[in-house]
């Protein structure tokens, strides 16, 4: 497990904890919200609007209204006057994976890590599944969108997009460590094992997450031809439908200085599973 909650101590090692803990980085843990007892339709409210019955249909679940604009896994994707539906090389239509509401991460984050007032919605080829391979050709699988909250509004799915349902998320902050087949963790692997072991726990799934390290299933994979950091994790799902694989993840991976200047449009990622 690379995430743990602020103020722990790693125990009697105090030495390898800190150690360890000098490469932390603050993240954001998506947890399922209980539902908040709206519906589709009619009781949908004004974030939905007279669309809302054939927009929403079966994939919005219990997230509606005004908690339409909040972080969620799956459901309804929002957009604005510019809004196109990101699709494939081949032109098939990806599929809304996660909804970001900035505001709502920065908060829990406790730092502006995202831009002020936006939606990001993260979308990727769950027809095919493709992005494997850390290649050029990866970014057609997968895709960022960034919205004004204030004005964004319910935009239908084309046909062939694979549709899950709607999961409003609660985000806490915690901290994360890298993961044990990381670089700047090896030396004290091989010098002091057991302890190392002892720090490294295991978290309940799903483990979604927000900025910070990424929880690896295999060894490292990220793209390699830049400073690139974690921008979401995406775990296998049961209660959206969600199998990447064999219980795999996604990883989407940002530029650091794209994520500085609110730049999401070169977005990467790649699939691991067991």
């Amino acid at each position: 497990m690379t995430e743990v909650r602020d103020g722990v101590d790693g125990g009697d090692d105090e030495a390898l904890w800190a150690a360890v803990m000098a490469h932390a980085l603050p993240s954001v843990r998506l947890t399922h919200s209980p539902a908040d007892g709206s519906a589709c339709g009619p009781a949908c409210g004004p974030a939905c609007g007279p669309a809302c019955g054939s927009v929403c249909g079966s994939v919005c679940g219990s997230v509606c209204g005004e908690g339409l604009r909040g972080t969620r896994l799956g459901g309804v994707a929002l957009g604005d006057e510019r809004f196109v539906w990101p699709r494939t090389d081949g032109g098939r239509a990806l599929s809304l994976i996660v909804q970001l509401d900035c505001d709502e991460v920065n908060e829990a984050l406790g730092l502006d890590a995202l831009p002020a007032g936006m939606l990001l919605a993260f979308f990727y080829d769950a027809v095919e599944m493709g992005g494997w391979e850390n290649d050029p050709s990866d970014p057609q699988w997968w895709r960022v969108v960034m919205v004004d909250a204030g004005t964004a509004v319910p935009v239908a799915a084309p046909e062939g997009a694979a549709t899950f349902p709607a999961v409003a998320c609660a985000g806490r902050r915690v901290l994360t460590i890298p993961d044990e087949s990381e670089a700047v963790v090896q030396p004290l692997w091989e010098r002091q094992p057991a302890g190392m072991d002892a720090l490294y726990g295991r978290a309940e799934a799903p483990m979604h997450r927000v900025l910070g390290w990424p929880e690896f299933i295999q060894d490292p994979a990220r793209p390699d031809d830049g400073d690139w950091v974690l921008l979401l994790q995406v775990d296998s799902d049961s209660v959206t439908g969600w199998m990447w694989g064999d219980v795999g993840r996604l990883y989407y991976w940002i530029r650091r200085q794209d994520l500085a200047s609110g730049e999401f449009g070169r977005v990467r990622g790649i699939v691991l599973c067991h």
